[in-house]
């Protein structure tokens, strides 16, 4: 009987979904933003990238020395961002 009740107390839901003001509910959510800023910042690049690859094939040499130092630019936040998206998946792994 008493592993019975273990089990039922183990289902209750009550401790496994976290509330709105608890710290695991801002990890998760801090864990989103930097996941949807990281998706935001790849589409920034990905258009840099293009536009860099056209001033080379233009032979366009100031258009492509002003895409590489704003891709150095976005590289900064970038790293940072990949940063934490690799803290939160390895030390809180049920995020």
């Amino acid at each position: 009987m008493g592993h019975y009740r273990k089990l039922v107390i183990n289902l209750s839901t009550d401790d496994q979904v976290p509330r709105i003001n608890c710290k695991e509910s801002a990890l998760l959510l801090a864990h989103f933003a930097f996941l949807i800023g990281r998706t935001w910042l790849s589409l920034v690049v990905a258009r840099l990238d293009g536009a860099i690859v056209r001033d080379l094939v233009a032979a366009n040499g100031k258009g492509f020395a002003k895409g590489l130092i704003y891709w150095f630019l976005i590289a900064i936040p970038a790293s940072y961002n990949n940063a934490m998206v690799r803290n939160f998946t390895a030390h809180w792994p049920y995020l």
